[in-house]
C-alpha cells in the first residue's frame, strides 16, 4: 500500500479531500504518458530505478525514452528471429519436397 512520509494511507486515500488534487494530479500526469510511451516502459522505469519515487521528476521522461528504445530493440531482435525462423523452415520443406521428388524417380 502506498505510503506518505512514514504513515500508512487510509483505505480510499483519493477520496479523501488531503489526498484528492495529489491524486488527481498524478492520475493526469500517467495518462499524458501513456498516450506517448508503452506500459511497459512505465513500469520499467519504476523497476529499473528503484530510488525514483515521482513521476514528476526532472528526468523522468528522459528515462522513459530510454526504457521505449529498449523495447523497441528487443522487439526488433524478435521479430528478426522469427523470420529467420521462417525463411529456414520454409526452406527445409522445399528441400525435402525436392528430396521426396527425387526418391520417387528412383522407385
Amino acid at each position: 500500500m502506498m505510503e506518505r512520509k512514514y504513515k500508512q494511507l487510509p483505505y480510499r486515500f483519493w477520496q479523501e479531500k488531503k489526498y484528492k488534487s495529489e491524486y488527481s494530479k498524478l492520475i493526469i500526469q500517467v495518462n499524458r504518458f501513456l498516450k506517448i510511451y508503452r506500459e511497459e516502459a512505465l513500469i520499467s522505469v519504476f523497476q529499473r530505478y528503484t530510488w525514483l519515487y515521482s513521476l514528476f521528476h526532472p528526468k523522468f521522461k528522459e528515462f522513459l525514452e530510454k526504457e521505449e528504445k529498449i523495447i523497441d530493440q528487443i522487439q526488433f531482435k524478435a521479430n528478426q528471429s522469427e523470420k529467420i525462423e521462417e525463411k529456414t523452415e520454409h526452406c527445409n520443406i522445399n528441400k525435402s519436397r525436392k528430396i521426396g521428388k527425387l526418391k520417387n524417380l528412383d522407385a
